[in-house]
């Protein structure tokens, strides 16, 4: 927490030239300059290491007023919703200049620095384990303090140790923290495990190196193991000021304008909060959808349904009141009970319920509120009046304020003053990898992303995409050449490109003798000599998908399809001939509702047809263009949604000709296909995916403008920069645009083509990691 911190003077000097500090830590104030760990003996000898002002990770030595070792990082760390692992490794001993300093993050030696400077001498000592006072969550004298959690800090005084050493990646992918590594300590090393709350600094090492405590942070039940719900300061309308880790927000005077949610958005089961009311004449406690725009979030527009303070009405979707419980005030405990399952929440105050009626007087659940609209239900507060601020300290289990009980959940999870209802659980990790059914708990067994370097030949074998892909995406970063698209369905060789509206091509012995993808392989593909597949020197990258391997006839449609399908990914390639008059019903093999779809005629020089939820079914894009949304009749869809078995085309996607389909339903933790609303903002507009993305394309449809892609291999750490264009061949470029979050991805530039103010934007987005999967284990920050 901000203005805690902890301290410490060795009695005896320990190494100064060999150490290792390891620690995980949650940022809450992404803004500050947050310092982590310090030993200072002067003004002109200490060394720390910090999240700096600039979000970026610094490592500072300063030797006789000298700046020995200044490393920042090219990274930035701002994502609040998960835990960052930081090791920090000094062992001055090495002969290699750069093995003196290393910096791990999540398990990763950090290589890339956007200053790199390190000239401390071989065997230099450091101002580290001298006599003088060291601190960890500010400077020693409690500037620069880090607000946040850390959990695990260990300290060891002569042993040099790599990241491995204090955590390992789990069987999703995932880095986790060994609770029990095995480390010599050494004289004046620890390890603080926070546990206990009368002595925080309480060292479990055997070394009895405890630290002092200094101010008023506590301990909490937040953990990287179990991660609790907090407030997301990245989605926020106004400018509300957030403390005591995220759980207490501050609304600024404005009537409509001043408005805070969370960071976990649960799209099933039951979840049980509380909220302290603190001054305010008017204001709502809310669950709205996640995916509404920031502007929403204050007051009652999107998918919503409220509690008001002034005279305790419901609101709803709509802007429709009623009576239901008993207005509250200052120092009340609001109970709130969001059951997705039945689309309702309830709200009570001080341990009873509303009844509907205008009382809170029932002692269990009794009146509900309807949630209309409402998919990912977000716990938010708004500020509904004009002169003054409204106060609200949240419980998710880790509560931010004094209660006098200590009631858990139904599973022993959190801390609450009033018993949760009956299967109403706390909203942390534990309890949501239970609730939620992720079939994918890696989404790079599904989707994966590979980079190669052309060669110009055949037989040119491309491995490591970890399962036979049915859809390849290709497409050279260094050089402009189209984009390359082949799937099992249609077979070998035959292309076709986002970037233009050409018909089918074969490439291979029946066509010009250049081989694109000539093999789906068990671990890959295999590419000829085609220069937009394998060009020689080109700088490649492959995005792959798993469908179902071999393809099967589907007659659900109007007209017999031929379908390979996953439908535990949500994805299926489908292949069918048009009758060439009215519309028809193409049969897809997904079993769900497609969220999207992708539509190109194989036989003639057409355009790329984008049905997305997000638009509806009497409109559309093209992937080969930059038009805004256009064609609201029934030439593209029919006017008709797509089933859990079929999409219908319209006359205009229904000629007489051969066509492909690629099909994406949306399943929860692995793949998301949204719409959000950007702010004109550097700060800019979040959107929610309930994972950590992998791939990620955005067009803006409200006007002219590109579809952007990015991905996690070519954009390994924040801000995420390398960028390809689906409809032009254009190599890639490198503009800082935006931000790959544990739970979703925030705009970080003001760009019209992606966060114009107002501007409507609609994505596809697939999962490097759910955000927390069926083991339990939670997404790390990056």
């Amino acid at each position: 927490m901000a203005s805690t911190y902890l301290t410490r003077t060795p009695s005896s000097a320990g190494n100064r030239r060999t150490y290792t500090f390891s620690g995980w830590f949650k940022r809450s104030n992404i803004t500050d300059s947050n310092i982590l760990f310090e030993a200072r003996i002067d003004n002109d000898n200490r060394f720390d290491f910090r999240f700096g002002d600039n979000e970026k990770l610094l490592i500072y030595g300063e030797i006789s007023n000298s700046n020995l070792v200044y490393l920042e990082t090219s990274a930035v760390y701002r994502d609040p919703s998960a835990w960052y692992h930081v090791v920090v490794t000094v062992d001055t001993t090495q002969s290699t200049q750069s093995d003196r300093v290393k910096v791990y993050v999540n398990g990763s030696q950090i290589t890339s620095f956007a200053t790199s400077t390190n000239t401390l001498s071989q065997n230099q000592e450091t101002p580290v384990n001298t006599t003088n006072v060291h601190s960890i969550g500010a400077n020693t004298t409690g500037g620069g303090a880090y607000d946040g959690y850390a959990a695990h800090v260990h300290f060891t005084d002569g042993y040099a140790y790599a990241a491995s050493t204090f955590g390992s990646t789990a069987t999703n992918g995932q880095w986790v923290p060994n609770e029990t590594p095995s480390v010599t300590y050494g004289t004046n090393g620890y390890f603080l495990k926070f546990t206990n709350a009368s002595d925080l600094g309480e060292d479990f090492s055997g070394n009895n190196n405890d630290y002092t405590k200094s101010g008023s942070g506590d301990r909490v039940k937040d953990n990287p193991k179990n991660v609790f719900a907090s407030l997301n300061p990245l989605y926020k309308q106004g400018s509300p000021t957030f403390s005591e880790g995220n759980t207490k927000v501050v609304l600024p005077a404005g009537d409509g304008t001043q408005g805070a949610a969370a960071n976990f958005a649960p799209p099933v089961g039951k979840w049980y909060w509380e909220i302290k009311q603190g001054s305010s004449t008017n204001s709502s406690i809310m669950v709205r959808e996640a995916s509404d725009k920031e502007d929403d979030i204050s007051y009652y527009q999107g998918s919503y349904a409220g509690y008001e303070l002034l005279d305790g009405d419901q609101n709803i979707t709509g802007n429709t009141t009623s009576d239901y419980g008993a207005a509250y005030a200052s120092g009340d405990i609001i109970m709130v009970a969001l059951d997705m399952d039945n689309n309702r929440v309830y709200f009570g105050k001080n341990g009873l319920w509303a009844d509907g009626a205008g009382n809170s007087n029932q002692s269990s659940l009794d009146d509900y509120v309807p949630l209309n609209g409402v998919t990912n239900g977000v716990p938010a507060v708004t500020n509904a009046n004009g002169s003054a601020s409204a106060t609200f300290q949240f419980n998710f289990g880790n509560p931010a304020f004094s209660i006098t009980s200590g009631n858990a959940d139904g599973n022993g999870k959190g801390t609450f003053e009033y018993a949760p209802p009956t299967n109403y659980l706390a909203l942390c990790t534990d309890n949501l990898s239970s609730a939620l059914t992720q079939p994918i708990g890696k989404g790079g067994s599904y989707m994966n992303t590979v980079f190669y370097t052309g060669n110009g030949s055949n037989g040119h074998a491309i491995t490591g995409v970890g399962f036979q892909p049915d859809w390849v995406w290709l497409k050279s970063r260094s050089n402009a050449e189209g984009h390359w698209w082949g799937d099992s369905n249609r077979g070998v060789n035959l292309r076709i490109r986002s970037n233009d509206t050409s018909a089918e091509y074969d490439t291979g012995p029946g066509g010009n003798n250049y081989p694109g993808v000539s093999a789906f392989d068990s671990d890959g593909f295999t590419v000829g000599r085609s220069d937009a597949a394998n060009g020689n020197g080109n700088s490649m990258v492959a995005w792959n998908w798993r469908a179902g391997g071999s393809s099967a006839s589907n007659s659900d449609g109007s007209i017999t399809s031929s379908v390979t399908v996953n439908t535990t990914a949500g994805f299926s390639v489908v292949t069918h001939t048009g009758t060439g008059s009215g519309s028809t019903t193409v049969g897809h093999g997904l079993g769900k509702v497609p969220a999207m779809i992708i539509v190109k005629d194989r036989g003639q020089v057409r355009g790329w047809n984008v049905y997305h939820q997000s638009i509806g079914n009497n409109s559309g894009v093209n992937l080969n263009g930059t038009g805004a949304q256009s064609g609201a009749d029934s030439g593209w869809w029919n006017n008709t949604t797509p089933t859990s078995s079929v999409f219908t085309l319209g006359t205009y996607s229904n000629e007489s000709s051969n066509y492909v389909s690629y099909c994406f339903a949306e399943i929860e933790g692995y793949s998301k296909f949204g719409s959000y609303t950007g702010n004109g903002s550097t700060d800019g507009a979040f959107a929610y995916t309930g994972f950590r993305p992998a791939w990620l394309m955005i067009k803006r449809t409200d006007s002219a403008n590109t579809w952007y892609i990015w991905d996690n291999k070519r954009n390994t750490f924040n801000v995420c920069n390398k960028e390809l264009r689906a409809n032009t061949s254009d190599a890639e470029s490198t503009t800082d645009k935006l931000d790959f979050l544990s739970n979703g991805f925030k705009m970080r530039a003001t760009y019209s083509s992606l966060n114009a103010s107002g501007g409507t934007y609609i994505f596809m987005c697939f999962a490097e990691n759910p955000f927390v999967d069926s083991s339990g284990i939670p997404v790390t920050a990056r």
